[in-house]
């Protein structure tokens, strides 16, 4: 049973799409495709997801999907919920056998978790091992990054992870850049849009001096 749109859309789709749980049920009682893809290939579960549907995403999981089903893009079910911060989800999907770990690269849980700021999600993905060991040099980088985008929460994350914001990377001749250095001078060149993480980081920074 498998009835497509001009959007690639299965009416599985679109019943997920809209949370309406009995057409879920009744289509999957009568042979429609759980893992079915659109032309976007995502599943109904990644869909749920998207659309932030928990009685959606509920019904989907009690019927067993490929909860690590990866979209055409790279996307799984697990980042969207993560980025979103839809942690009840993103718990839901870990209970369901979803890889804490996730892919490798851009899309694994953990980078898409520090991305956009999921600190909750980000505490349930190392409870399951989630979160990995990385090199001072790694997180080192990926502090610079998120302060030069202005992520506040994701760089308050980093720091907690062990992040060392005097040391990103960054120099100009034998001189290392800091963290800080380079929220002031975005914060200069885009006056007060920076400063919540300037204030973070001198905040870090004089904690750190107390110890």
């Amino acid at each position: 049973m498998i009835a497509v749109d001009e959007n690639g859309d299965t009416l599985l789709h679109r019943a997920a799409d809209y949370g309406a749980t009995r057409c879920i049920q009744l289509l999957l009682e009568r042979g429609a495709e759980l893992d079915v893809r659109d032309a976007e290939g995502r599943t109904p579960l990644i869909l749920a997801c998207e659309e932030r549907s928990e009685e959606s995403v509920d019904a989907l999981l009690a019927a067993g999907p490929s909860v690590d089903a990866v979209a055409a893009d790279g996307t799984t079910a697990l980042n969207v919920a993560i980025r979103f911060g839809d942690t009840d989800t993103v718990e839901k999907l870990l209970t369901a056998g979803a890889r804490a770990e996730g892919p490798d690269g851009d899309f694994a849980p953990f980078e898409t978790a520090i991305r956009w700021g999921a600190k909750e999600s980000l505490a349930l993905l190392e409870k399951r091992g989630g979160v990995p060991a990385l090199a001072a040099a790694n997180l080192n980088a990926r502090l610079r990054d998120v302060v030069n985008s202005g992520a506040t929460e994701s760089s308050a994350m980093l720091l907690e992870l062990g992040a060392d914001p005097s040391d990103v990377g960054d120099s100009v001749g034998e001189s290392k850049i800091s963290a800080i250095t380079i929220a002031e001078i975005m914060n200069e060149d885009r006056p007060g849009s920076y400063q919540n993480i300037v204030d973070l980081l001198k905040s870090y920074r004089g904690q750190k001096a107390k110890r």
